[in-house]
């Protein structure tokens, strides 16, 4: 083998170790900007389930105060009966429909958010 075999090797290794730098470095910035937009959808998501866990109980306790029977006497009892099984129903929608989702969603959130791979690769 010649020096002129020796130089084209060394030349190509050099080539070919620029190449995957350049690539490492390409796929650390993809891996920085898919970081990036996975929190923001998290952040996203857990605004808008706290949001409408938020305006489902605001809901209920407007109809609680708003649109309550407006009389006391005892000719108003189907009235008053009404609104309370009304109101028992919505309070038992929210504790056993919204709660148990909102817990669920934000358990993901948060379970998801510890186990990403980005944050085990860090600790290697």
């Amino acid at each position: 083998m010649g020096m002129t075999d020796l130089d084209d090797l060394s030349e190509a290794f050099q080539t070919s170790e620029a190449l995957i730098v350049t690539a490492d470095q390409n796929v650390k910035s993809a891996a920085e900007i898919n970081e990036a937009r996975l929190g923001r959808d998290r952040s996203w998501i857990a605004i808008f389930i706290i949001s409408t866990y938020a305006l489902a109980v605001f809901g209920v306790v407007l109809y609680l105060l708003f649109w309550g029977p407006t009389c006391i006497d005892s000719a108003c009892t189907h009235e008053t009966a009404l609104w309370e099984k009304q109101s028992e129903f919505l309070l038992n929608l929210i504790f056993t429909a919204v709660v148990p989702i909102v817990t669920f969603m934000l358990g993901f959130y948060f379970g998801s958010e510890k186990s990403s791979p980005s944050q085990t690769s860090q600790s290697d």
